[in-house]
């Protein structure tokens, strides 16, 4: 039965795939792109560069794990964009060995094995998942490491460590979101007074990535002077330059605020986007599984997740920009038990005052049983319309979008040099599929905090440049800063690039407008780039 629980849990994912194996989400997360041109690279023989922006610096923003994955991909098909099916082929391997492990974490937390097996089901049936999953991104791979170090680590031995070290390592050259690691584990090992596991944890967790961290010292891109460079190379420059003391309390409460909203959306999909009410009950949702995830660890004595996910969490209250749904997935599966737990704590507190209450304490009672059996009903009702209406929609709306801008793409390849420098908020797909080199907009995280939309729109309709070479051709998408911007704010930038007197518009094709820039002694008066 178990088997067949998590047989069935790959289907939502796997029916998604093979109905959408063009991939035409590609580009949409921005960071997809960047894992393929980066394989692309690697595989043919370009190092480990990013090879999209002028100068091809080195990579040292993403670890390589997933990238050579992506490489060794390439080569077995280099014919692109039709080996990205191939690549995201590849997350259904982790996705299986993922799926298998959280049964056995949910088994080491005492959950009964069928109920394993149900809240895995549940959890491979999330939207965030199904979505990540069926995108070119480093969440399988990570995840199935990821919920396999834990599992390690519960057996609480040398040798496990050992083994769970090295995972540990290879989740973090995977996706750095696993540095907590290497601070909770050895210290949930020393307050269990189990010395040994955790220095042999430790000595087979950070070769890895002491490794990588002296290949990112001797291979620096230049130095950080402009926020391209930053963004793409230099993550402690982004926080330094925009966590301050001045700023901090809002930094923590925009954090938190959005911490609350997307944890309550793993469960109920843009839960939080819908409406006031929406908003409060994601929330909501959020407390509850927190309180769950406190009883359950208490009650199992399995501090290892619990403690990374209280580390990870504070992490993210001070990060530099609002944390989406995707920085916080790694921790859906112990959100999910912990909700689980707490709904069921408070399911049977209701049934004994029912059946030991007071008279009048009973219509609260059933009152309120109804009430989480509404919500179990309507979660099953989201996570089914999520899978069957709204995630199809949106991969139509993606092939829409994607049919027009490789026609974009191939117009960019026929009216410009093979040495234009081109600014675009689509930068690595247009290195992608054209050749040439350039970079986007990237706006200074502290404009976020407090928001500041105005100086928001005008960087982006400024254009600014790079230290590492200056714009010869922008290419302003139908899609180009909707990541950002809306209504009103997004026709402005849109109008002020349109209005430079340092551009002349070369063609429009449905929306994605290509401008050349002028010589300098032309645009002289025209709008500062």
């Amino acid at each position: 039965m178990n088997r067949l629980i998590l047989l069935l849990a790959l289907i939502p994912t796997v029916t998604l795939y093979w109905q959408n194996r063009d991939i035409p989400q590609f580009g949409w997360i921005q960071d997809d792109a960047l894992y393929v041109d980066t394989g692309k690279a690697i595989a043919t023989g370009q190092g480990y560069r990013l090879t999209f922006l002028p100068g091809e610096p080195y990579m040292n923003k993403y670890p390589p794990v997933y990238p050579m994955v992506i490489a060794a991909l390439w080569k077995v098909n280099p014919n692109f964009p039709g080996n990205l099916g191939l690549i995201v082929a590849w997350n259904l391997l982790p996705l299986i060995v993922m799926l298998m492990g959280l049964w056995r974490l949910y088994l080491s937390f005492g959950f009964p094995s069928n109920g394993a097996a149900l809240l895995t089901f549940a959890v491979a049936c999330l939207p965030i998942y199904i979505y990540l999953a069926t995108s070119a991104m480093t969440e399988c791979t990570f995840f199935a490491m990821f919920i396999w170090t834990f599992v390690l680590l519960e057996k609480q031995t040398v040798g496990y460590a050992i083994a769970a070290g090295v995972l540990a390592g290879l989740c973090y050259l995977t996706r750095t979101a696993a540095l907590p690691l290497f601070l909770t584990v050895p210290l949930c090992f020393a307050m269990r007074r189990k010395f040994k596991p955790a220095a042999a944890y430790l000595a087979a967790a950070l070769p890895l990535p002491i490794a990588w961290q002296l290949w990112v010292m001797g291979h620096k891109a230049a130095v950080a002077t402009d926020w391209v460079t930053r963004f793409y190379a230099d993550y402690a420059s982004m926080e330094r330059l925009t966590v301050g003391f001045d700023n901090l309390p809002i930094v923590v409460w925009e954090n938190v605020d959005s911490i609350l909203t997307g944890v309550g959306e793993l469960f109920i999909f843009n839960l939080g986007h819908d409406s006031f009410l929406g908003h409060h009950l994601a929330r909501l949702i959020t407390v509850v599984a927190i309180a769950g995830i406190i009883r359950l660890v208490r009650r199992s004595g399995r501090w290892q997740y619990g403690s990374f996910a209280l580390v990870f969490t504070l992490l993210l209250c001070f990060w530099h920009c609002p944390p989406d749904q995707r920085l916080f997935a790694p921790l859906a599966p112990l959100f999910m038990a912990g909700l689980w737990t707490e709904l069921y704590n408070l399911w049977s507190m209701a049934q004994q005052t029912y059946r030991r209450g007071k008279s009048g304490d009973r219509p609260i009672a059933v009152a309120f049983c109804i009430v989480m059996a509404a919500f179990g009903v309507y979660f099953i009702y989201s996570t089914a319309e999520a899978r069957l209406v709204q995630l199809p929609m949106i991969m139509v709306l993606h092939r829409h979008d994607t049919t027009r801008i490789r026609t974009t793409f191939a117009r960019v390849t026929e009216s410009t040099p093979p040495d234009a420098i081109i600014q675009s908020d689509e930068d690595v797909m247009v290195h992608l599929f054209t050749g040439r080199h350039g970079y986007r907009t990237i706006v200074p995280p502290r404009l976020f905090y407090p928001p500041q939309m105005e100086l928001v729109r005008n960087t982006f309709a400024s254009l600014p440049e790079a230290a590492s070479g200056a714009w010869t051709h922008t290419l302003v998408s139908d899609n180009a800063w909707k990541h950002t911007l809306s209504g009103d704010d997004l026709e402005f930038a849109r109008k002020s690039v349109a209005g430079r007197a340092d551009l002349s518009q070369v063609w429009n094709n449905s929306g994605d407008v290509l401008y050349e820039r002028k010589p300098r002694e032309v645009s002289a008066g025209g709008v500062a780039p």
